[in-house]
C-alpha cells in the first residue's frame, strides 16, 4: 500500500491509499475516488514525498575533551 496526496477541483487536499501508482491513476481516471470534504470526483494527484525506509543516521562518535586527544585509552573514548 502507498499513500498519495490528492487534491480535488475545490482545492481540498487529502490522502488516500492505493496498491501502487498504476492503481492510483486508474482509480482517478475512472472517477472512483471522491473528495471526503465536498464529494467531488474531479481529483488529481498532488506532490508526494517518497517514503524511503532505512536506518536513521547514527549519532556522531564523541570526541576526546583533551585539546590534543588523550590517546592513552583511560577516558573510554578511545576505541
Amino acid at each position: 500500500m502507498i499513500s498519495y496526496t490528492l487534491i480535488c477541483d475545490k482545492d481540498h487536499e487529502f490522502a488516500h491509499h492505493f496498491d501502487g501508482y498504476d492503481d492510483c491513476m486508474a482509480q482517478l481516471k475512472a472517477g472512483k475516488v471522491t473528495c471526503p470534504t465536498c464529494g467531488s470526483k474531479t481529483i488529481s494527484k498532488g506532490l508526494s514525498a517518497p517514503n524511503v525506509g532505512g536506518k536513521s543516521a547514527q549519532p556522531a562518535a564523541p570526541s576526546c575533551p583533551a585539546a590534543g586527544g588523550c590517546m592513552n585509552g583511560m577516558c573510554g573514548l578511545n576505541r
